[in-house]
């Protein structure tokens, strides 16, 4: 009897041993689980802090995107901004390095400036304009070729691409009644053509907003009579962003020494003949090619100049059918990639 009561003495203590354990065991578990949960909720709390906070830079980058124009990819006027959201997220930034890149209006002032092929438009000082035959202007923007026709007085960029299209009309009317340039344009069947051709164009929200200008002439005007009345008058609207180009660009893309547009003793047409030599832009086209600018006679627009490859001086009626090179302005802040050099084989290429 006795050894049977030290035998349930001993499993009594063992059982009780291993309860012991079980409960220590089980002691511990409840306290790394709410160790762990309490790390969660910290957790958690923490993620919700650094989330609300980089909310408020977050609207803060898009809101200087949307003021500026600024580029997503590579920054410039928001640059701290966008350093800031990228830090606060504790993500890398995305920024391209400025070692690759660079404004493009700061890059062709860099590779052109003081050149024969760049120069400074007497018209309208601080507006610099590519003129020649073939100037280092070439600009790739997404998939299209482009070239660039000007860095306005702004900043801002104006170009026009390569290919161009075909068989449009300047208006369904073979007589357009106003006399206005500006009025004759934002009714035209061509505007409206050239804005349904952007939709199939990659990155055209990048269009900004720029001046056309429509000014109209006479055949008895002295050339620096007709090119301040084309430049007196201009189409600037923030629906449509892209056009044609006027006689002005035409005229004040040449270099040959005897085109001179603000001449008063020549005649306006002898000049203008004179204009269509050592001109890039009269020699990418092949067919007629439209204008902005028209010819006012009895009190109403009857004609619109076009051009085409050997004569930079065609009267062409609104409801003919002809090219169009689509005109389009970029904003100030657009960057490009900065090994482009402006040739047609190595572009300046936009940074998106």
């Amino acid at each position: 009897m006795k050894k049977l009561n030290n035998k349930g003495f001993a499993i009594s203590t063992m059982l009780y041993g291993i309860l012991t354990m079980v409960l220590l065991i089980l002691t511990l578990l409840l306290t790394i689980m709410q160790s762990s949960y309490n790390k969660e909720n910290a957790a958690i709390e923490n993620i919700t802090y650094y989330m609300n906070k980089c909310m408020a830079k977050q609207v803060a980058v898009e809101e200087c995107f949307r003021t500026y124009n600024d580029n997503p990819s590579n920054p410039i006027s928001c640059y701290d901004e966008y350093e800031a959201y990228t830090s606060c997220l504790g993500s890398e930034s995305t920024i391209i390095s400025t070692s690759k890149s660079e404004k493009l209006n700061q890059l062709i002032s860099t590779n052109s400036e003081g050149t024969a092929n760049f120069i400074e438009d007497e018209n309208m000082p601080g507006r610099f304009v590519f003129v020649g035959s073939s100037p280092n202007n070439y600009l790739k923007f997404g998939n299209k070729l482009a070239r660039i026709i000007s860095v306005e007085s702004d900043g801002k960029i104006k170009a026009i691409f390569v290919d161009k299209y075909s068989n449009l009309q300047f208006d369904v009317d073979a007589d357009i009644t106003a006399n206005s340039g500006k009025t004759a344009w934002s009714n035209s069947s061509l505007i409206a053509a050239l804005k349904n051709k952007t939709t199939g164009i990659s990155y055209s929200d990048l269009f900004v907003q720029g001046k056309f200008y429509t000014g109209t002439i006479t055949e008895s005007n002295t050339p620096q009579d007709a090119i301040t009345a084309i430049i007196s008058e201009f189409y600037e609207n923030n629906t449509y962003k892209v056009g044609v180009v006027s006689l002005y660009d035409y005229v004040i893309a040449s270099s040959a020494g005897t085109c001179n547009p603000n001449s008063t003793s020549d005649t306006f047409l002898n000049m203008i003949s004179k204009c269509k030599d050592n001109n890039w832009i009269t020699a990418e086209n092949t067919n007629c090619s439209w204008t902005t600018t028209g010819i006012v006679s009895s009190g109403k627009i009857d004609k619109y100049v076009t051009i085409d490859k050997t004569n930079i001086y065609n009267k062409t009626e609104p409801n003919s059918r002809c090219e169009a090179g689509l005109v389009f302005y970029l904003s100030s802040n657009t960057v490009v990639d900065k090994s482009g050099t402006g040739t047609n084989t190595n572009p300046y290429i936009v940074v998106f």
